[in-house]
This record gives C-alpha cells, sequence and structure tokens, in this order.
C-alpha cells in the first residue's frame, strides 16, 4: 500500500477502532438496563413530544438550506432559492446520515450546481462557504454554552472541565472576531489555487444567525424527547449537546454514532436516567438522520417518474435534468440504510405476532430470520454497485428488496421493515435506466469510507445482540437451539450468516483474476486504434500515433481512449474514439482502473455533448479554454478584418517566398530540412519540445502527415504538419 493509498484508509480505520471503543463504553454504561426496557421507553415517549422533535428537526433543515443560498449569493450564481434549497436538501442527507461530508455531501452538490451552469472553481467557494457557516454557528452556540453552562467532561477528558469558560470565550471571540474581518473588509483568504473573496458583514451576520438556529433547532429536537422528569434546564443540555456533538465530529465515526451516545450519557447533567437518554437518541436518530434521507429517496423517486412525461412543470424543468445524476447516489444510500435495518432487527428480540399469522410455524420464523440477516448484508454489498451504475447491481437490489420485505413480513413484528423495503423498492424500480454499467462490484475499486460503513453496520448490529442477549448464557449448545421463543440463538445464526456472506464477498475479490498492470507505452500502435483513428472524423484522434500514450481499448475493439500517466493524475487525451454506445463503459473503466492504483482520473479537452457522461461518473468540470472552428466553405481573405492576412502573404512573395503542401508519401525527403527547421526554432524561443495534446518532431509521426511548407528561394523556412480527418470532414495544423 502506497503513500497515497495509506492516507485514504488511515481515517476510516481510525474511525472503526473508535466506534468500537465508544460500543465498549456504551455497553458498560447500560449494563443496568436490558434492550426491552430500551426499546419500552422508545415506545413511551409521548406523541405530542415526537411531533414536536419532527417540527424542529424541519426547522433545523430549513436554516440548513440557508447554508447554500446564502452561499450561492457569495459567488453572485444566478440560480433561484429552490434550487439552492434543492442541492443542500440532497446533500445534508448523505452527510447528516452517512458521515464523510466531503466525500458524501459535497459529490451531490457538484453534480446539480454543474448542471446548473456554475463552474468548478465557483462550486469550490461555495462548499467552503457552507462549511464555514456551518462552523460559525458551532463557535458561536458552542461557545456560548461554554461560557454560560459549562458542560462537565467526560473522561478521560474531565481534567479540563475547569478549561470549559475560557474555551468558551475563545470560541466566541473567533465568531465575533470573523464579523469583524468582515466589517472591517480584510484581505481574500487563499487557500492554494482557490481564492475566497471576503463576505459583506450583511452577509456574515446572516450566516451566524442562521448556522445558530440550525444549532439551537437541532439540540431542540433531542431536548423536547428528554422525559418530562428529567430536570434539566435548556442552557445546561445545550452545551452538553455541542460537547457531544464536537466528539463525535473529532472521532469521524459518521453521525458520531456510539460516540455521541456514550457522551451524553456520561456527562448530561440532572437525574436523568441512562435508559431514558438511550431511548431519547434512539428517537432523535431516527428523525433527525433516517427520515430525511427517506424523503430524500423518495422525492427523487417521485422526480424520476415525473421526469419521464412530456410535460413538465416549472419547478421539474429546473430540477429534472440534475436529477438523474444524483438518483444512484441517494437510492444507493438508502439501500445500505435498509441493509442495516434488516440486520437491526434481527439482533433485537421479536415484539408480538403477525396477526393473520398467528403463531408462526417454527421452520417459518427461522428461515425467514436466518434469510433476513444474508439479505441484510447482501444489501450493503450491492449498495455500493448502485453508486457504480452497475445493471447487476440494480437487478440484484430489486430481488434482495423483495425478498426481504416477504421475509420481514413473515417475522413478528417485521411489518414495519417490510413497508420500508417495500418503499425503497418503489423508489428504485423506475430508475432502471440510470444503471447502465456492464461491470461486477469484483472488479470495482472499494471505497473506504463504504467499506469502512458495512463494517460499522455489521459491528454496531452484533454489538445490539449482544446487548439485547447479554442476560442469556453462551454455550455451544445454543447454536443448536430451535423454538419458538429462541431470539438468541436466532441471532446467532443471523449474524455469523451476515458475516459469512461479507466474507465470501472478500475472497471472491481476492481470487479475482489479477488487476491489470500499471499504464505501459505499447511499442507500436495497436492494429484496433489504428484501424479506429483513420475512420475518426476528428484530427484530434491522430495525437494517438505520438507514441507517448497508453490505450484501453473495449472489449469489442470498437472504441479506445488514449492516456498518459503524470505522478497520481491519469489524464485522457479527449474523448473516447469508436462507437459512441461503448463511451461510458470505457469512461468508467479508466476511472475505476486509475482508482485502483490509487490516481486521479482527468479527462483533457473534451467536448460539450460528452459532458453528461464525465458527471454521471462523479467528475467535476473546469473550464481551461475554448476551440474555435472555422467552416472552410464559407471563409475568405476579402473585406477589412482579412487586410492584414492579405498584406502578410504579399510580404511573402515580394521576398520570394512560396507555399507548398507535400503530401504524406514525399515527407520522408524533406524530414532532415524540416528538423533543422525545428531545431533552429527551439533554440531561438528557448523552449523544449511538447508532446501529447500537441505534435512533436518525431520522425514516424510526421511522416503520416502532409506537411505545408514555405519556401524562400526554392528553401524550407518554415514548416507545420497537417492533420486530416477521416472523410475529410475537419483538418488541423499541429
Amino acid at each position: 500500500m502506497n503513500r497515497s493509498q495509506l492516507g485514504r484508509w488511515a481515517p476510516p480505520l481510525i474511525a472503526m477502532v473508535l466506534l468500537a471503543l465508544a460500543l465498549v463504553l456504551l455497553h458498560r454504561e447500560l449494563k443496568a438496563f436490558t434492550i426491552d426496557e430500551v426499546l419500552e421507553s422508545v415506545r413511551g415517549i409521548p406523541n405530542l413530544r415526537l411531533l414536536a422533535a419532527l417540527g424542529f428537526m424541519a426547522i433545523s433543515y430549513l436554516m440548513l438550506t440557508g447554508y447554500d443560498w446564502l452561499a450561492v449569493r457569495y459567488v453572485g450564481a444566478d440560480l433561484r432559492y429552490r434550487q439552492a434549497a434543492f442541492a443542500s436538501f440532497v446533500g445534508y442527507a448523505f452527510s447528516q446520515s452517512m458521515g464523510f461530508p466531503l466525500v458524501t455531501g459535497a459529490p451531490p452538490r457538484y453534480r446539480l450546481y454543474t448542471s446548473w451552469g456554475i463552474e468548478t472553481p465557483d462550486i469550490a467557494r461555495i462548499v467552503a462557504f457552507y462549511t464555514g457557516t456551518f462552523w460559525l454557528g458551532f463557535l458561536a452556540m458552542g461557545g456560548l454554552a461554554f461560557l454560560v453552562e459549562p458542560p462537565p467532561f467526560p473522561p478521560p477528558l474531565s481534567g479540563l472541565s475547569y478549561a470549559a469558560r475560557p474555551v468558551g470565550a475563545i470560541l466566541v471571540a473567533i465568531a465575533l472576531g470573523y464579523l469583524f474581518w468582515a466589517r472591517r473588509g480584510g484581505p481574500a483568504l487563499r487557500l492554494g489555487r482557490w481564492t475566497l473573496p471576503l463576505p459583506t458583514l450583511d452577509m456574515a451576520i446572516k450566516q451566524l444567525v442562521l448556522s445558530s438556529a440550525d444549532w439551537v433547532a437541532a439540540a431542540l429536537t433531542l431536548y423536547v424527547l428528554l422525559p418530562a422528569d428529567a430536570q434539566i434546564g435548556f442552557g445546561p443540555f445545550l452545551g452538553t449537546f455541542m460537547l457531544a456533538q464536537m466528539i463525535g465530529v473529532a472521532s469521524q465515526v459518521p453521525g458520531g454514532l456510539g460516540v455521541f451516545e456514550v457522551t451524553l450519557l456520561v456527562a448530561l447533567p440532572g437525574p436523568v436516567s441512562s435508559r431514558s437518554i438511550v431511548a431519547a437518541v434512539v428517537a432523535y436518530r431516527v428523525i433527525y438522520y433516517l427520515v430525511p434521507l427517506v424523503l430524500a429517496a423518495a422525492a427523487l423517486g417521485v422526480f424520476e417518474l415525473r421526469r419521464r412525461r412530456e410535460r413538465l412543470s416549472q419547478v421539474l424543468d429546473v430540477i429534472g435534468p440534475a436529477v438523474s445524476s444524483t438518483v444512484p447516489l441517494v437510492l444507493a444510500a438508502t439501500v445500505f440504510v435498509a441493509g442495516g435495518l434488516l440486520l437491526a432487527t434481527g439482533a433485537i428480540p421479536t415484539q408480538g405476532r403477525l396477526a393473520w399469522l398467528g403463531a408462526p410455524p417454527l421452520i417459518l420464523l427461522e428461515a425467514s430470520h436466518f434469510l433476513s440477516s444474508l439479505v441484510g448484508a447482501g444489501l450493503l454489498i450491492v449498495a455500493w454497485g448502485l453508486t457504480r451504475r452497475l445493471d447487476g447491481a440494480f437487478h440484484a437490489t430489486l430481488g434482495l428488496l423483495g425478498a426481504g420485505a416477504i421475509l420481514s413480513a413473515m417475522r413478528p413484528g417485521g411489518l414495519l421493515a417490510a413497508m420500508v423495503l417495500l418503499l425503497v423498492l418503489l423508489a428504485l424500480a423506475p430508475a432502471r435506466r440510470e444503471f447502465f454499467r456492464r461491470s461486477t462490484l469484483l472488479t470495482e475499486p472499494l471505497s473506504p469510507e463504504w467499506v469502512f460503513g458495512v463494517g460499522a453496520v455489521l459491528v454496531g448490529t452484533t454489538w445490539l445482540g449482544l446487548f439485547a442477549y447479554r442476560s442469556v448464557a453462551y454455550s455451544h449448545d445454543l447454536w443448536w437451539q430451535f423454538a419458538l421463543y429462541g431470539d438468541a440463538p436466532r441471532f446467532l445464526r443471523g449474524s455469523i450468516g451476515a458475516g459469512v456472506v461479507v466474507l465470501a464477498f472478500a475472497i471472491l475479490r481476492l481470487l479475482r483474476p489479477p488487476e491489470p498492470e500499471e499504464a505501459t507505452i505499447p511499442e507500436r500502435i495497436p492494429e484496433a486504434v489504428e484501424r479506429l483513428v483513420e475512420a475518426c472524423p476528428r484530427t484530434s484522434a491522430k495525437l494517438a500515433y505520438l507514441g507517448d500514450k497508453s490505450f484501453l481499448i473495449s472489449a469489442q475493439e470498437s472504441a479506445f481512449l488514449m492516456f498518459g500517466v503524470e505522478r497520481r493524475s491519469w489524464v485522457a487525451m479527449g474523448d473516447p474514439i469508436g462507437d459512441p454506445d461503448t463511451f461510458t463503459e470505457l469512461v468508467w473503466a479508466f476511472r475505476s482502473r486509475a482508482v485502483r492504483h490509487g490516481g486521479w482520473p482527468v479527462f483533457y479537452q473534451v467536448r460539450p455533448q460528452f459532458l453528461p457522461l464525465y458527471v454521471d461518473a462523479g467528475l467535476n468540470l473546469l473550464k481551461l479554454g475554448e476551440e474555435a472552428l472555422i467552416p472552410t466553405e464559407t471563409f475568405s481573405l476579402e473585406g477589412g478584418k482579412r487586410s492584414g492576412f492579405r498584406y502578410t502573404i504579399r510580404k511573402i512573395e515580394k521576398e520570394g517566398g512560396s507555399f507548398e503542401v507535400i503530401p504524406a508519401e514525399a515527407v520522408p525527403a524533406v524530414l532532415p530540412r524540416l528538423r533543422e527547421v525545428s531545431d533552429a526554432w527551439r533554440a531561438a524561443k528557448g523552449i523544449h519540445e511538447k508532446s501529447f495534446s500537441l505534435g512533436s518532431f518525431s520522425e514516424p509521426y510526421i511522416s503520416r502527415f502532409p506537411a505545408a511548407v514555405l519556401r524562400k528561394e526554392g528553401r524550407v523556412v518554415a514548416f507545420l504538419n497537417v492533420s486530416l480527418g477521416a472523410d475529410f470532414d475537419e483538418f488541423s495544423v499541429d
């Protein structure tokens, strides 16, 4: 594993260790309670408090949409509020639920904003702006809470409790300093090649108000779920909430799972029982994280259905073109959550029975429980395939969701899980055309964040089962006990089954054919490449003859992609060449190959009609320049605008110059003189030979093309090679 790959895998591995440690501490804190008592506390939360929590959650997400709206105004983009709100909701539905905000929250925004015409530098500024807004409110509210009602720091940080007020003062000072900086009009902030202009004081105040309101609403979402006899004011609670969020964010565990709960358990002041705290946090996570994610998936499913209608409403005209690029990500996240839900429901004791089944046959109960765990693990795996737009993953997901819904309906207390799986199935089914890649999960490179997510779900659900059945004495005979009320043995068998599915997937990946070697430049141009270049109407295809590129050829040899590798950058020269029907798979294959080797895939000098293809592959757009095309049928030297050209021609002719185009077959005879001209020109300019996207003086390369030469007294004094496209549709000079 090289340094770049180690850098990608280190944060998820650290987060996994912290998650395991948090679950151990959580297990210790809850040792006096059973899972039934905790679930009973969750069900005992009054409906009025649940409705209040939903209301505060809605207010929080409304404030979050303001982050993006302000950011759009900050960069001067011409977007409507509903566009920014849609991008914000999709982005935060991802990042709040899945963690790793730059990985899960930023890409959907990039895809939406680029489809609305915002360029990459401005999108980077939008991301930086809303991230700064998030932390500005965190500093202000966290600092204020630490100043007014400092929370007790949990072990092993209890020794820092004395520093709460000084830390709070520093945090508030930083937030106020930001406002002072904006009022004074300081210099723009430079981050590498990005420049962040200073916001106005009015905008900075709006940032502070929006973010502070968001944090208060998020805290109130949990606060109203605490029991009425908690006897804790909102001020002390806010300080503890901000501290738990701070530690959770620092842990890099998605949503601070486990870390957040442990911090609340040990630091929340007042006579609040651990059981009530855990019950409130369980309800909070469902309301604040799961509900928005499901709503985002459902909304995009509706958009996908309505987008196929001939007449679209004004809203869909705005949002529709960007939906297809975000649908796979949202659906993949939802499927992942559905898989975790199946494993979680299999880890807790069954509650009640299905009235229409009565007492189910034992074999049916055992089979449905065990198979549900296998389906849950399968959904965790295929969810990654959905992010890669694999058609096989789409069909497998439909089958697994359907099977999971049926199996859940056959289990006591499984109707809710069955309904959730059916909803996800209905959201996924109409999006068939978004999953078009013919590839397998065994060849796709895995994301460290996704691997961590699978491991976190398995570890978390296993801990949940161990906590639920810790009163059951373990013995080897427990594995082979089959009884109507034998929930603990069923949990053990289901957990092992899920682990075997994931392990089998890992083994199959290890046994797959070796990964392709790193890019190598062939000694001679492959026959398929030469055939496709000669049939291509674009002259840029001729750059394949330079001899400085590697090639990725489609399985049918009907298209290819030429590229070079410079350090970590894998740069494809232009769009694929050949049959457009194979372009999508070539782009994704190149992307996967670059990622497997720890590289960054880049496509240079692509055409506008193929931009959606690159956006769908998860790439970002960066405009570098323009390309001019001159129609030769209407070009003329007549008129005032061409007077400079006419003057140059007359001057050259007066000095004895003449112009000639030498056919390709005659070029080898004048190559020595062309070499002299090239060497003299480079020496006069003091430059080195360029290549890759420009022709270089290579005799095999130059000999393939006609040469336009300027002679003086019969001697060649200047030249350029002329590249011709197939059927003479296009020609260019190099």
